[in-house]
C-alpha cells in the first residue's frame, strides 16, 4: 500500500450549517470517486476553509452527516487571507492509501473553486 495525498475544494453559496453539509459531502464523494477510494482507505483529512465561513465545521458536519468518517483523523483550519482571494471557500487535503503503483492522486474543484487550478482542469 502507498500514501497518496490530493488537493480538492468547493465553494459555498452562502454561509450555512446547511450549504456547508452539502458541499462538504458533494465535494468529498467526487474526491473519492475520482481517486477510486472509499473510506475505509483514507489516513488523514485537512480542510481550510475562507473567514468568511463561521456557520458550521467541515468535519463535523462529515461526520454527522457521514458516520463512516467517525474514525477518520480531520483537522480544520482557517485559510490565510489574502487580497483578492475566492471567498466561500472550502479545501480539502485528502490523504488515502491506495495499491496503485506510481499513485497520482486526482484532485476535484467544483463551483467557482475551478478557477483556483484551471491547468488541472480536464
Amino acid at each position: 500500500m502507498q500514501l497518496c495525498a490530493v488537493r480538492g475544494a468547493i465553494t459555498l453559496s452562502e454561509d450555512s450549517s446547511e450549504a456547508m453539509t452539502q458541499a462538504v459531502v458533494q465535494l468529498m464523494d467526487a474526491l473519492l470517486s475520482a481517486n477510486q477510494c472509499s473510506i475505509d482507505q483514507l489516513y488523514a483529512l485537512q480542510f481550510t476553509a475562507t473567514s468568511d465561513l463561521k456557520a458550521e465545521n467541515p468535519a463535523r458536519v462529515l461526520r454527522k452527516k457521514r458516520p463512516g468518517y467517525a474514525k477518520v483523523p480531520m483537522l480544520c483550519t482557517q485559510e490565510m487571507t489574502v487580497e483578492g482571494m475566492l471567498p466561500c471557500c472550502v479545501r480539502v487535503l485528502m490523504q488515502f492509501y491506495t495499491k496503485k503503483e506510481n499513485p497520482a492522486g486526482q484532485p476535484v474543484y467544483l463551483e467557482k473553486a475551478q478557477q483556483l487550478r484551471p491547468d488541472l482542469l480536464g
